[in-house]
């Protein structure tokens, strides 16, 4: 008998428990499985004092017992797997509604940000390390096998965030120019999507000190430009997600259009200017 409440009473509190948290079907079932069960042990008879194995076989009671006894722990176990299926659901539903939200901050950025400032791109690259959740950020440009930091955002520590850690100085910064084989955007532009490198080793850091990197190249006016980037100076202890490199490439398209947009603008201003010293000669 008391080995059959024990089951009984965690689970029915286990699951009334859920049941506050949030109502279930499933969760209600359950309740009302482990009340029937609890009904009917409470109807059994007490088992008589001095009972043995011997008289409990030889009365039948000991086979319909032990029968019961399976079904409540297998009820209890039951409770538990609904209640981490349950719990996997609610982060699920919320990594959705986050991957939701930081689309419409992306939006809201694309929508004010043309046209805008010079401070766009690293209030872009601001963004992008907030939703992607990596502490640098970056705009490279590769040309003739160069590879220079046109921007270089990299995330304040909070909350002791790398404090008293073994991470490695950060000596990069925005006009740093290295051989292009010494980065891992080396390899970026070998791709036409992004590479997401969780732990890169030791093999290949190069010039950089970046343990985790995830990079997308850039095109402007269908040529190549560089990379957009965003590293860690520690390994990623989690994977990359499909939603968070459809970001990258978001972000990498509207920085492709602006520097074109960028690039028109100034043409256009310098033929202007020239125009304006040739009509002065005459």
């Amino acid at each position: 008998m008391i080995l059959g409440w024990l089951p009984l009473a965690v689970g029915i509190g286990v699951t009334i428990w859920l049941i506050a948290l949030q109502i279930e079907p499933s969760t209600v079932a359950l309740l009302c499985l482990f009340l029937a069960l609890a009904l009917a042990h409470a109807l059994d008879p007490p088992i008589p004092d001095g009972a043995t194995l011997e008289s409990l076989q030889a009365s039948g009671s000991l086979g319909p017992m032990g029968i019961r006894l399976g079904i409540e722990l297998l009820a209890g176990v039951a409770v538990l797997a609904l209640h981490r299926h349950l719990r996997d659901r609610d982060e699920r539903e919320l990594l959705q509604w986050n991957d939701a939200d930081a689309l419409r901050r992306l939006a809201e950025f694309f929508d004010e940000g043309e046209g805008g400032g010079n401070d766009h791109h690293r209030r872009l690259l601001a963004l992008g390390s907030d939703l992607i959740g990596l502490e640098i950020a970056g705009i490279s440009r590769t040309l003739d096998g160069r590879f220079e930091l046109m921007e270089l955002y990299v995330r304040e520590a909070v909350d002791g965030e790398g404090e008293g850690d073994d991470r490695e100085p950060l000596d990069a910064g925005a006009g740093f120019v290295t051989e292009i084989e010494n980065t891992l955007c080396h390899r970026t532009l070998t791709r036409d999507r992004a590479l997401g490198i969780e732990d890169v080793g030791d093999w290949g850091r190069g010039a950089l000190p970046w343990r985790a990197y995830l990079g997308i190249p850039i095109r402007v006016d269908g040529q190549s430009y560089g990379t957009l980037f965003f590293a860690d100076r520690e390994p990623l202890t989690r994977r990359f997600r499909g939603v968070e490199k459809h970001w990258l490439g978001l972000m990498a398209g509207w920085l492709g259009r602006d520097l074109d947009r960028r690039s028109e603008e100034a043409k256009a201003e310098v033929g202007g200017r020239a125009e304006r010293a040739s009509a002065n000669r005459d």
